[in-house]
């Protein structure tokens, strides 16, 4: 079992009646969504492309924050999202 994600980027690919996930250079079919849920589609290819950048900068401000205090409830919630972020 591979146990690794497709790479990135991530693209969609209209087809009839759906939409087509994929990724990667080789351009991997990852899943595909009715095309009744384009917006469904669209929202993972975003979450997927932008994730490792949203990761990088909640770890940046984390350690800004963690200079400037010792506790706070920003600390909590940067820490509480880079854990999630790390649980796939």
């Amino acid at each position: 079992m591979n146990d690794k994600a497709t790479s990135k980027p991530w693209g969609i690919q209209p087809i009839a009646n759906a939409y087509r996930i994929l990724g990667g250079e080789s351009h991997r079919i990852v899943a595909s969504v009715p095309a009744r849920r384009e917006a469904d589609a669209k929202l993972i290819v975003t979450a997927v492309n932008a994730h490792d950048a949203l990761v990088e900068a909640c770890e940046a401000a984390l350690y800004t924050l963690r200079s400037l205090y010792s506790e706070s409830i920003t600390i909590d919630v940067l820490r509480s999202a880079l854990a999630k972020a790390q649980e796939i």
